[in-house]
């Protein structure tokens, strides 16, 4: 096993900073991106001053300390840094693999509070470890690029899925499946004018107030709070279509029982965010008992309009279109009660609404299966960080 060493990154490689670029001659679509403090281009340009195959760092921003390997030219902004490896001492790929493992560190160099930035003498101060033989730092680099490759291949199949799942929701929530396991057509099947354009003959159009139970918003006041009780959930606990009770507040619970029942979440009742960040929509799986802010509203449907169909069509480009023509406001664009009531939406018959939502839940069963898969290369190249890049495991000729 060869020496490892450390050294200084500035001592390593050449650090420069980019070169600003007009934010009125960027475009949103270019050939090149223009790379600065984001995590993402911050615009395009028909112009670049950095080649492929180019480490990055972000120098300012909320970002900055985020390392990339550009695969294509690029702009490296102002708020860039960009790195040019003595090739003698320390092979690219590996540099990029130690860098992105000591990410954090990295950006634990940022200083200042209005718009943090990172030195550049304290990046190229910072200590790196690594194997003198260069041949060595090539065959690790090669183990954790293969990782990052099915990582990245299992990512191109979620997006493929998801694209598939976009397709899937528009034909099935706009034609159906008829009873022989047909996707309808114009072609093939009746269709009748209604509000939301074409539909089967056989749906219904109807408001979503006529086919709901009740439709009632949360607290408009806050609730006192306690140590501990019944979880207070806010729209900011709203993450990924689900709740996420990790940092809710609490209020007791005489206060949890005085709240009237349509106001308290049951197993297949449908959330649904009417301030902000409105329009997105939450399926309740379970019985569980929470109280939660007036930015989300309750739908409980009737017993012949499935959840988890109505979960779906929340979703469909008719309903995000229907929420963003009935948000009102500046400051917070908010769906009233009023407007939430009169979503048109489409009824087909309790055995369509099965299929559909079979069919849907299938697709988003692949794309669970594809993401677990994915976390698993992750964590599974996390270790092999952790041994590879400490010089714990050698990686044999």
């Amino acid at each position: 096993m060869s020496k490892w060493i450390e050294k200084e990154l500035g001592k390593l490689c050449y650090i420069e900073k980019g070169d600003q670029l007009n934010k009125l001659a960027l475009e949103t679509v270019g050939t090149y991106p223009c790379i600065n403090g984001g995590v993402e281009p911050s615009g395009y340009t028909e112009k670049y001053n950095r080649m492929e195959n180019t480490i990055s760092i972000s120098e300012g921003g909320n970002s900055c300390g985020y390392v990339n390997l550009m695969k294509r030219k690029f702009w490296a902004g102002g708020h860039c840094y960009t790195l040019r490896e003595n090739e003698l001492l320390i092979n690219k790929n590996f540099l990029y693999c130690v860098l992105k493992y000591n990410q954090e560190r990295i950006m634990q160099l940022r200083v200042g509070s209005g718009l943090p930035n990172i030195q550049r003498n304290a990046l190229a101060d910072y200590v790196i470890s690594y194997p003198e033989d260069i041949e060595e730092q090539k065959r690790i680099a090669a183990v954790l690029t293969k990782a990052d490759e099915l990582i990245d291949a299992t990512q191109e199949l979620i997006d493929k899925q998801k694209k598939i799942k976009t397709g899937l929701m528009q034909t099935l929530l706009t034609c159906g499946i008829d009873k022989n396991g047909v996707i309808r057509s114009p072609k093939t099947h009746k269709f009748k004018d209604s509000e939301l354009g074409p539909i089967p003959e056989e749906w219904e159009c109807v408001e979503l107030g006529s086919y709901s139970k009740s439709i009632a918003d949360g607290d408009h006041m806050p609730p006192p709070k306690v140590e501990y009780g019944i979880p207070f959930v806010t729209i900011g606990n709203v993450k990924n279509e689900s709740i996420d009770f990790s940092n809710t507040m609490y209020v007791g619970y005489d206060y949890f029982s005085s709240i009237d029942i349509k106001r308290k979440p049951q197993k297949g009742d449908v959330l649904y965010t009417v301030v902000a960040s409105f329009g997105i929509p939450i399926l309740m799986k379970n019985d569980q008992d929470f109280v939660f802010q007036r930015h989300i509203a309750i739908i409980r449907p009737k017993e012949d309009f499935k959840s988890e169909f109505l979960f779906y069509y929340l979703k469909s480009e008719a309903a995000l279109k229907q929420a963003d023509d009935s948000a009102v406001g500046v400051a917070q664009r908010t769906i009233s009660l009023t407007s939430l009531r009169a979503y048109k939406v489409v009824k087909p018959s309790l055995a369509e609404q099965d299929c559909i939502v079979s069919i849907l839940q299938q697709q988003d069963q692949i794309i669970k299966d594809l993401e677990f898969e994915k976390q698993k290369y992750i964590d599974i190249k996390k270790g092999l960080m952790a041994d590879l890049l400490s010089g714990k495991v050698k990686v044999s000729a």
